[in-house]
């Protein structure tokens, strides 16, 4: 299966050498963690309707994710035949990331760039009070040792002026840590690294909470 420019998906020789962050989701995974993958574990071509009872038309194709199930993939944007991208309300979610880690900071908001969300970033707790005092955030993603902090302080910080839902996501993992994310107020303490599909469902479900 070899696809056009228009593809969300390219492989050579049966091997995916490229995938937006979007399509990566889809399969539970991160785009850089595709690269290498061969395409027979994640497409089906003899599959003929995804688990939801759809079929695919001549620009679709059947994924399969991590757990087994399959569901339905667009190759190409604008067909006319049926092929559509999953699109986002127009008002959609405003999120800060706060992460010194710029390689990371980058993957994280080209990601929920590339899932609708609005986004806008910051490296240090500075930067994010700054951002935080002009702009208005339904959710806070948080790392939580930082240059000039910890998560927990800016979390404290931001609540004292507005009230804002938070994830956390970070690489302490001890219980100790993930107590008192909870009980700095954080939903849920992510730790890295953390699979896209979970974060966009973490994300999802803090926005049904309320702002405290």
């Amino acid at each position: 299966m070899d696809l056009s420019s228009e593809a969300i998906l390219l492989h050579r020789d049966g091997v995916v050498i490229s995938a937006d962050d979007q399509t990566a989701a889809m399969f539970g995974y991160l785009a850089t963690e595709m690269i290498g993958m061969p395409v027979s574990s994640i497409i089906d071509e003899h599959a003929v309707r995804a688990d939801n009872g759809e079929t695919p038309c001549v620009h679709q194709a059947i994924g399969i994710r991590k757990d087994g199930t399959r569901f339905m993939l667009d190759l190409m944007s604008g067909c006319s035949c049926g092929a559509r991208r999953d699109r986002r309300s127009t008002d959609p979610t405003r999120i800060l990331i706060v992460e010194d880690d710029a390689a990371t900071l980058e993957a994280v908001t080209r990601l929920l760039s590339l899932k609708g969300y609005s986004v806008q970033s910051a490296k240090d707790m500075k930067t994010a009070l700054e951002l935080a005092h002009g702009n208005a955030f339904d959710i806070l993603l948080s790392d939580i040792t930082l240059p000039d902090g910890t998560g927990w302080d800016l979390l404290h910080q931001l609540r004292a002026t507005r009230p804002i839902r938070a994830v956390a996501m970070s690489g302490l993992s001890n219980a100790r840590d993930i107590q008192r994310s909870e009980s700095a107020g954080f939903t849920e303490h992510l730790v890295k690294p953390v699979r896209a599909e979970k974060l966009d469902r973490v994300l999802r479900h803090t926005l049904n909470q309320p702002a405290p």
